[in-house]
């Protein structure tokens, strides 16, 4: 859960740039956004395995409860 809440605060850090850049047409803003969803694309990818990796992991133990009763 932590690292959704990273994602989550990390959103909330770069919405002013996003909005200056849609709603003043600050071109300068547009670089760090930019920037900025390459960060986002890396914590959600993260998040992804972890929650992939954690699945995973539960699958195989009701598997083993399962199989050992």
């Amino acid at each position: 859960m932590e690292k959704f809440e990273k994602i989550k605060r990390f959103i909330e850090e770069i919405e002013p740039d996003v909005k200056k850049f849609y709603e003043k047409e600050f071109d300068l803003t547009g670089g760090r956004v930019t920037i900025g969803m390459q960060k986002l694309k890396e914590l959600a990818h993260d998040l992804r395995g972890d929650i992939l990796r954690i699945r995973n992991e539960n699958k195989k133990i009701k598997a083993d409860k399962k199989k050992w009763g």
